[in-house]
Order: C-alpha cells, then structure tokens, then sequence
C-alpha cells in the first residue's frame, strides 16, 4: 500500500505545477465585492489599489515553502509589501475570500488558519515584522474519509474555493491585517516541502469592543518539523493537530457556510 500512496503523491505533485496554486482574488462583506490583490497588476497602469497585500514575485500563484516558515516570506507571502487600500468592517462581520484559480486541487490537503494583527495606526504603512497575529480560527482534520482525509482546504474547494472569516464581536476598533492561509500537506512527508499560501488584507474594523489583541510573530509560528509539518498524510490515522498558537479565546467558533456557485 506504501507504494500506492506514494504513485498517488507523485501524481499530485505533478498536478501541484499545472493548477495546484492560488491567491485570494476576491473578498465579499456586507454584500460589497473588493477586488484581492493579482501579481499581474506590477504591469497595469496605473496599479489598482486593492486591500490585499502586494506580492508581484508571486508570479505562479505559489507557495512558501515550510523550509523558509520562520522567514519573512511567511508572514504575508514572498516579498509582500502593504496593500495600498483599506476594507470597512464591523466587529462580528463576516469577510468571503475568493480563492483562484478555482476549484483549490483535489491533491492539496491541509489546514486552513486565519489571524488578526493590530496595525496600531495604518495598515498601509506598517511594517511586517512588527505584526503580531493571534489566531482567531482554524480548521485542521474534519473528517478522515474519503482517503487521505477531508481537511479545511477541501472544505474550502467544496465551497466554491470561498472561505468565510468572522470578525471577533469584541474586539477594540482600528486597522488590522487579516492573516488568512492555506497549508498544503501533499508533500509534507518530505522535510521542508509542506506549503503555506499566506494572504494579507487590510481592514479597518469599526464598532469594536473592549478586547485587544495579543498575539506573536508569523516567523514563530511554525517550525520545520512540527508534527502538523512534516507529515505524511499518505499514512497518518490519528488525531492531526493544526500547527501554530492556540485560537484566541475572545474568538466564537463558527461552521463554514454554504456558498452558491458562480461566484464573482
């Protein structure tokens, strides 16, 4: 069985190159659609200004991958810089990212993670390495079958490759960066060959609470070989922990809702 498993990564690896990556195109809150960030925008004129963080090295639509997790690159992706717009929020809204090229690959099991960092002032000049995210949600290993298992990112290509975030009701009003991320686990079996898809957007988030957010640095969370890292999938059955800190616990945890198709 061991070489069935591995025939069935190799065939995933090779589909990873021809539609196995992504980025969030698209963000839908209180009906309004925001354009996400594209690579190709560095060759429009002039640039659209969009929430989502810039990141034109990304040409591939790629991946970091968990041999650099403590390097810059995995806060909001290789060589990401601030996104130049803003999206209005309320405490408790929810956000729908619209991942593309869609469908997510069938072969691309693991995690989906979200974060929040403050800004403390705006987010269009912060500087990354200041951020501090704290994890508002996670969702690892729903169900294990069908075979590897069903993770967050297969719920999330279900759903019409959309991910809804929700805002935690009671947190201070001001700019945040939402850390939104997918960790492909295909390849995890080899040290260094997980892959992480960061994405940064901006929010100015209104009508806030009380709660401030604590939380660390995106180049702390993970580490090479963590156990939900260095993984292979192909022969797990037991109980998969998402890596990274433990969810804040001023967030309210919430099933993924249907999402029609045919999105924007």
């Amino acid at each position: 069985m061991r070489y069935l498993y591995l025939a069935l990564a190799i065939l995933y690896t090779s589909v990873c190159y021809v539609a196995g990556h992504g980025i969030v195109t698209g963000i839908v809150t209180n009906g309004t659609y925001h354009r996400g960030y594209d690579p190709m925008f560095q060759h429009f004129v002039p640039i659209p200004q969009v929430s989502g963080w810039s990141t034109p090295e990304n040409t591939d639509y790629g991946f970091v991958p968990s041999s650099n997790f403590t390097s810059p690159d995995i806060i909001c992706h290789k060589g990401a810089t601030q996104g130049t717009g803003t999206i209005n929020v309320k405490a408790g809204d929810t956000l729908q990212l619209q991942w593309n090229p869609s469908p997510w690959t069938v072969g691309h099991h693991g995690p989906v993670i979200d974060y929040l960092a403050a800004c403390n002032g705006s987010c269009t000049t912060v500087d990354k390495s200041m951020l501090k995210f704290a994890k508002i949600a996670e969702s690892g290993l729903v169900a294990k079958t069908p075979f590897p298992g069903y993770y967050g990112c297969d719920l999330l290509r279900d759903n019409n490759s959309t991910w809804t975030v929700w805002i935690p009701p009671t947190i201070i009003s001001g700019e945040y960066i939402l850390r939104h991320e997918i960790l492909a686990l295909h390849l995890a079996w080899r040290r260094g060959e997980a892959q992480g898809y960061p994405q940064c957007i901006n929010l100015n988030v209104t009508d806030g609470g009380v709660d401030e957010i604590v939380g660390k640095s995106a180049q702390g969370f993970y580490q090479v070989d963590d156990p939900g890292v260095l993984i292979d999938i192909w022969q797990f059955n037991g109980t998969y922990v998402v890596p990274g800190p433990k969810v804040w616990e001023k967030s309210v945890a919430h099933e993924q809702p249907s999402v029609a198709s045919g999105g924007t």
